[in-house]
């Protein structure tokens, strides 16, 4: 998956490489596979989405993963492992993700492993009823398979939203505002929470609207790539919390700011 552009044909979102996958004609080979990274890489995908696993790490995966997220890339990998940690998926620079059921509890294929942290993040087993259907062929399965494409969706429309973030910035984002879920044993898990990780990277493109100067809120507005409709509330919400934006009015226009910015003579 790679950034889109705006243009005729085009998605501003993301578009779908035409790769062809390592794992069309039955099990790979390690060789395949890191071949197959390879070449997503030179291709300029910015999320790759691994669904196989293995029970035994190996240097070769580990290491075009780790060149991989090195460069600026979001490696997902699908955690099925039932009772065992699985590879990719396990590897310190993947981003290992769960599944749950439609009644939020974790799948039997995939405990959460609270030593290692794995799977980083949950998601919902089935994408039967959401606009993801339309990217596979078989959209009634279920699985870890269907929770990482959740995830890679989710990441590419918080990327979106703000360019300016990193790889390593969108999987942390993802992870922080993931509501915790209880696992075995007492452990707390992440489950994935796509309106507040989009909320999150909003508020954060609208205050870095803000510079040194104060703006109205068509200006405002005009410079960010948030819908009025959504960016509006959010303002409000800013506003009232008062930590990072201010509302002020100066020569009876109404105009927002930094709540950081030194505060000049101002008519409230």
């Amino acid at each position: 998956m790679v950034a889109g552009e705006t243009g005729q044909g085009e998605s501003a979102l993301a578009e779908l490489l035409p790769q062809e996958l390592a794992f069309a004609r039955g099990v790979p080979s390690e060789r395949d596979v890191c071949r197959w990274m390879e070449d997503a890489a030179r291709a300029d995908a910015d999320i790759l989405v691994f669904d196989c696993g293995n029970a035994v790490p190996t240097d070769a995966q580990n290491a075009v993963i780790a060149r991989l997220v090195s460069e600026g890339r979001l490696v997902i990998a699908s955690g099925d492992h039932a009772d065992e940690p699985a590879y990719p998926a396990w590897s310190a620079d993947a981003f290992a993700v769960g599944a749950v059921e439609d009644d939020g509890t974790l799948t039997h294929e995939t405990p959460y492993f609270p030593d290692a942290g794995k799977p980083d993040i949950y998601a919902p087993r089935t994408i039967t009823g959401t606009a993801c259907e339309r990217l596979v062929d078989r959209p009634e399965m279920d699985g870890t398979t269907f929770a990482a494409l959740y995830v890679a969706v989710a990441a590419m429309l918080v990327w979106a939203t703000d360019r300016d973030l990193t790889a390593q910035d969108v999987r942390a984002l993802l992870v922080e505002t993931a509501t915790p879920i209880p696992a075995a044993r007492g452990d707390t898990a992440k489950q994935l929470d796509v309106e507040a990780a989009l909320d999150s990277a909003r508020r954060k493109v609208i205050v870095g609207a803000l510079g040194s100067d104060a703006l109205e809120l068509g200006q405002l507005l005009a410079e960010t790539p948030i819908r009025p409709e959504l960016a509006v509330p959010l303002l409000d919400d800013l506003v009232a919390d008062g930590d990072r934006i201010r509302r002020v009015v100066r020569n009876g226009i109404e105009q927002y700011e930094r709540a950081d910015t030194v505060v000049g003579p101002r008519n409230e």
